[in-house]
């Protein structure tokens, strides 16, 4: 392949904030935002693979609070937004020529609607609990790819209509010995799809994950040894999957990990 192309774009963001209170920001934004057309460098097989695809453009719309209430001990954050993406960049498998391969290319448009929420209360001295939550609706709504097949009206690739991520932590001090802080959280996701046209097989549904860290630190701050763990049920799921000609490579998650962290901060 012998080619040149050439990508242009102006971005931009505009944003207002109005402090309501002393415990209350509020604020709206709209923003530009652009990934550079180019060629495809993976590996190929095909010279479909290689062919040049166009910049993508996202337009967000986004409006908001910051709160915090009760001496600080409640905070509340949360988030509306809009995404609207035109010539979006994304990958499909195209079997045209009997060998599928996996070609990138730009739908026409996408958008997602989506609110995220966190919120985080400290009841007593050293102990925090936290939650934050986001729900999407995605959709492509002008994707075909010139193959025949029509994804327009599906949902775009992991984006999951819920997402959820909470936990508790607890500082204990040890006086001039330091201190001392374990962390429990877990996180939660919906189904995902890892092809635009939306098949069951080449998706993977719910999964969980939980994880748990202690760790102590010195009293001054700078040296710090933590113990932790992650997936600690051990759940196994599918977060890739590429068809290729008569199977299907299948990436998973990491299984259930332990680790010893030391860190030492010089400033």
């Amino acid at each position: 392949i012998d080619g040149s192309d050439d990508f242009s774009n102006l971005s931009g963001r505009l944003a207002l904030s109005y402090q309501a209170s002393d415990d209350m920001l509020l604020y709206a934004s709209v923003s530009s935002g652009y990934n550079s057309g180019g060629f495809p460098g993976a590996a190929s097989t095909d010279p479909l693979q290689l062919k040049p695809f166009d910049s993508e453009d996202l337009y967000a719309y986004e409006a908001g609070i910051k709160s915090e209430f009760m001496d600080r001990r409640l905070r509340f954050n949360a988030a509306a937004f809009y995404y609207d993406y035109q010539d979006l960049q994304v990958f499909i498998y195209d079997v045209s020529t009997g060998i599928p391969i996996q070609r990138k290319l730009n739908a026409g448009s996408g958008e997602i609607y989506g609110l995220e929420t966190d919120l985080t209360f400290r009841p007593t001295t050293g102990l925090d609990l936290f939650l934050a939550m986001s729900v999407l609706d995605s959709e492509y709504k002008d994707f075909a790819d010139g193959l025949g097949n029509d994804f327009s009206g599906n949902k775009l690739v992991n984006a999951p209509e819920f997402s959820a991520t909470a936990g508790v932590s607890y500082t204990h001090p040890l006086g001039d010995a330091g201190s001392l802080r374990a962390l429990l959280d877990g996180s939660y996701q919906s189904r995902v799809y890892f092809t635009p046209a939306n098949d069951r097989q080449y998706g993977e549904s719910d999964v969980t994950m939980l994880n748990a860290r202690l760790a102590w630190a010195r009293s001054d701050g700078r040296i710090e040894v933590a113990l932790w763990g992650k997936n600690l049920t051990d759940e196994r799921w599918v977060n890739f999957i590429a068809p290729i000609i008569t199977m299907d490579q299948l990436n998973y998650n990491d299984p259930q990990t332990y680790g010893v962290e030391f860190s030492y901060r010089t400033d």
